[in-house]
């Protein structure tokens, strides 16, 4: 292929990045570090697992 396509076609993908970045940076939302690493079942399951103990609830002396 000519050098040209492949020049054309780098710049299309920087400016496609480029776009994509502004567009994140203009957006304004903040996302904390915790937020990304704990989602809101990890939140549910961490507090089930609070509530019916470590067997899940259920009877062992059985």
């Amino acid at each position: 292929m000519p050098s040209w396509f492949w020049i054309s076609l780098w710049v299309l993908l920087i400016a496609v990045v480029a776009v994509l970045y502004v567009r994140e940076k203009r957006s304004g939302r903040r996302i904390g570090e915790g937020d990304r690493q704990v989602h809101e079942a990890v939140r549910q399951a961490e507090a089930d697992a609070a509530v019916r103990g470590p067997n899940g609830g259920g009877q062992t002396w059985l």
